[in-house]
């Protein structure tokens, strides 16, 4: 959200959201998020990057496409992102 804001195109950059658990890489890649989820006085950005989706609120597709998300552990020494 902040590389778009700052004019950055979606097509110009990708960002890796690595994690252990498959059952939270499958809640990630839904980008459904509660209002809990938002927090601290500046939040508009909310306003231009999710929608509310019933009691939720969904994350724009635009930013959605730009994250690849791959199950690994970051620790493990043979980790590695080719």
């Amino acid at each position: 959200m902040a590389l778009i804001d700052a004019g950055l195109s979606p097509l110009s950059f990708s960002i890796d959201g690595v994690d252990i658990s498959t059952r939270s890489l499958e809640k990630a890649k839904k980008a459904l998020f509660g209002s809990n989820s938002f927090r601290g006085s500046e939040l508009s950005f909310k306003e231009r990057h999710f929608k509310k989706s019933g009691t939720e609120y969904k994350l724009d597709d635009v930013v959605c496409k730009s994250v690849n998300f791959i199950h690994g552990n970051l620790l493990d020494h043979c980790f590695c992102r080719s």
